[in-house]
């Protein structure tokens, strides 16, 4: 009958929950993957890898105007290379690892960062609480990436290109020896592209993770906070969105905070955002951090 249904129903649902029950995190909450949708720009200039939300678009705050996405190759076929280095090193990888610390990882549900500087977060497994080195974690995902994909990377062509002295941290006399050295090995497995120019330009990166476009303004957005060295003109904070099509992740603003805490006030609550903040920039007069 229609009482004994609904009866039925208010004892599931007003059944109490215990406080050992009880999880930090709801598994079923909204993660920041459900807002990101597979591209739908031409297959012929999308790269088969989908590219992790990693470098942005550096526009005003004004985002009526989308950035276009830059040309990025597709691979037609994928290359077995079977080299004996990279499958001994995958092979390894197999036999270290831990069906516990696999399954955590996969099924884990993100908390927050618990203290930037030592790179720690707190990271939710059903009932359980980890704490983890989360540049550690990512070092290791990138390494193990690099090893599975190695030779079958998507490229990203980056217009006029980057200085290769200002990527690496190495004297600039070293660079054409130790870099254009290799350079047909670095285009081939890693789809790195250099070319001779002044100290040399990087002209092509791989693209290694998910689905998101890569803009020539991004790097221009990432590069001035990231080599700023607290010039006045220089950003200390950069906040990112999706954008309105779901493709790319585009410069929301970006600008000086004269504190951590004002940084954070100016995070919209409840929206999805990314954002960068230098902990070493410090204002003139003493203000910062």
């Amino acid at each position: 009958s229609d009482t004994s249904f609904n009866s039925g129903l208010s004892t599931k649902f007003n059944k109490p929950r215990y406080e050992y029950n009880l999880v930090r995190t709801d598994p079923q909450q909204q993660k920041l993957t459900s807002f990101v949708e597979p591209s739908r720009t031409d297959p012929s200039k999308v790269s088969p890898q989908k590219a992790a939300p990693r470098i942005l678009p550096d526009i005003s705050a004004d985002t009526s105007s989308e950035p276009e996405l830059p040309n990025r190759t597709r691979l037609d076929q994928v290359r077995n290379l079977e080299l004996s280095s990279v499958v001994e090193l995958l092979n390894e990888i197999k036999r270290n690892a831990n069906a516990r610390l696999l399954d955590m990882i996969s099924k884990h549900t993100f908390v927050g960062v618990v203290d930037f500087h030592r790179g720690l977060a707190a990271i939710q497994k059903d009932v359980q609480l980890y704490l983890v080195e989360y540049q550690n974690m990512c070092s290791e995902l990138f390494y193990q990436l690099t090893l599975t994909n190695f030779g079958n990377f998507g490229t990203i062509h980056l217009g006029k290109g980057l200085k290769i002295s200002e990527l690496l941290e190495m004297p600039e006399e070293e660079i054409a020896s130790s870099c254009f050295r290799f350079d047909e090995m670095l285009k081939d497995y890693f789809r790195i592209k250099l070319e001779e120019r002044d100290d040399g330009c990087n002209q092509q990166h791989n693209n290694m993770s998910s689905g998101i476009g890569v803009h020539d303004d991004s790097l221009k957005a990432f590069n001035e906070l990231k080599l700023g060295g607290g010039k006045k003109d220089s950003p200390n904070y950069v906040i990112y969105r999706i954008s309105d099509d779901k493709t790319q992740i585009i410069v929301e603003q970006k600008g000086r905070a004269a504190s951590y805490d004002e940084f954070i006030e100016l995070l919209p609550e409840n929206e999805c955002r990314y954002a960068c903040y230098d902990f070493d920039y410090t204002l003139p007069g003493g203000a910062g951090k």
